[in-house]
């Protein structure tokens, strides 16, 4: 049997920014997403909710 290669344990390291790096700049906001990419992130998360009106906000 062919070993099969661990996707997970890759040598490069990725950088996720949680709520746009809120360390330093406020949560989810824009500029903590900018600041996240400049810093080298590859991924951004943050937080999305519902409106009672159905609408979508960060």
């Amino acid at each position: 049997m062919t070993p099969v290669a661990n996707p997970w344990l890759s040598r490069r390291v990725l950088n996720y920014a949680h709520q746009g790096g809120a360390r330093e700049a406020p949560s989810n906001t824009l500029l903590a997403m900018r600041q996240a990419l400049d810093a080298g992130a590859v991924a951004l998360e943050l937080d999305l909710h519902a409106t009672a009106d159905r609408k979508v906000v960060v």
